[in-house]
């Protein structure tokens, strides 16, 4: 449940438990007491969040703030591709067909590697999820922001240039097809 981890990032600050139901239920999220806790002991188990428990009637809860070192990765490295991409977007369509299509291409394949680096994260280390989570979903943008690029061209550029992206689209899945995912391919067998 990402609501009330927002809560928590965004304040920085420790909630009780009613306090916490409240803010998530101002949000706008229709939720009953007993899924809450139930979602909220969830993300204890996973060590997002953090239990103070001073006795029975003093109890609250607050981000694991711990988390924050991949985050503040991720910020980093999500400042950075962005600023990429702007750069190169503005090129983009100055470009041939074959190096527009060849960034793309590139563009899927690093974010792809970066996703399963996360998942592959998150799968040995559970304080991970919550990194994995948020990158995958930001990866998924940045590979539909390219191709959607590539459709706008599409649109404005005409029946030549979709021919000519198609063609040489499909050249790249045959050579994947001939070298790097053959039966044959020494690496694989």
């Amino acid at each position: 449940m990402r609501v009330d981890l927002a809560v928590f990032i965004k304040s920085g600050q420790r909630y009780r438990f009613n306090q916490l139901y409240k803010e998530v239920k101002l949000s706008g999220i229709k939720i009953t007491k007993p899924t809450f806790i139930e979602h909220l002991r969830h993300l204890e188990e996973k060590k997002l969040i953090l239990k103070e428990e001073v006795d029975k009637l003093n109890i609250s809860y607050g981000f694991n703030h711990e988390l924050l070192g991949d985050i503040d990765r991720h910020i980093r490295e999500q400042a950075l591709s962005n600023r990429i991409i702007d750069e190169k977007m503005r090129k983009f369509n100055s470009l041939p067909v074959k190096d527009q299509l060849s960034y793309v291409h590139n563009m899927y394949v690093i974010t792809d590697l970066l996703i399963l680096r996360d998942f592959i994260d998150a799968f040995v280390d559970d304080d991970k999820e919550l990194l994995f989570q948020v990158n995958q979903n930001d990866y998924e943008k940045r590979k539909m922001a390219v191709a959607n690029r590539l459709l706008k061209n599409c649109q404005e550029k005409g029946e030549s240039y979709v021919a000519e992206l198609k063609d040489v689209l499909e050249k790249l899945i045959d050579s994947y097809f001939a070298q790097s995912l053959s039966p044959t391919n020494p690496a694989i067998e």
